[in-house]
Parts: C-alpha cells; sequence; structure tokens
C-alpha cells in the first residue's frame, strides 16, 4: 500500500538487552545491525530506490526502561 502511494516501507528492528551483561548492548545493536543488512539484502530492489525505511532500537529487559535510537556509527 506504501508503494503504491509512493512512500517507503517502514520497517521497525527491536531488540532488548541485559545492562547487568557487560557487552550485552553492544552485541545487540551488532545483531540489529545484521538483521537491517539481511532485510535491504533481501528486498535490494527496493533499497536501491529508497522504498525501505529501517529504524533500529534497543532496550534495557526490566519493564519501563528508555527505549534508545541506534544512530548511524555508533
Amino acid at each position: 500500500m506504501n508503494i503504491a502511494r509512493g512512500l517507503p516501507i517502514p520497517v521497525a528492528i527491536h531488540y532488548r538487552y541485559d545492562a547487568r551483561v557487560p557487552g550485552s548492548r553492544d552485541r545487540v545493536i551488532v545483531k540489529a545491525r545484521r538483521v537491517e543488512a539481511a532485510i535491504r539484502k533481501r528486498y535490494a530492489g527496493l533499497d536501491k530506490d529508497d522504498m525501505l525505511y529501517c529504524h533500529i532500537s534497543v532496550q534495557d529487559r526490566p519493564t519501563g526502561s528508555l527505549i534508545e535510537t541506534v544512530e548511524d556509527g555508533l
């Protein structure tokens, strides 16, 4: 439906991590970026035409923890 209207397809990639485990946040970010790369590869035609919009976020496990947006280069 978005493509028919000339709008990109939004893709939300969200993972949770346990801040009590050293390095867990960084590992989850790497995992999320791998998923993003796989999605972009699978839908290369849409990606080439800028019709995919991927948003990566991570969150600590406890309920109510802030959701952190993962920016490029982090």
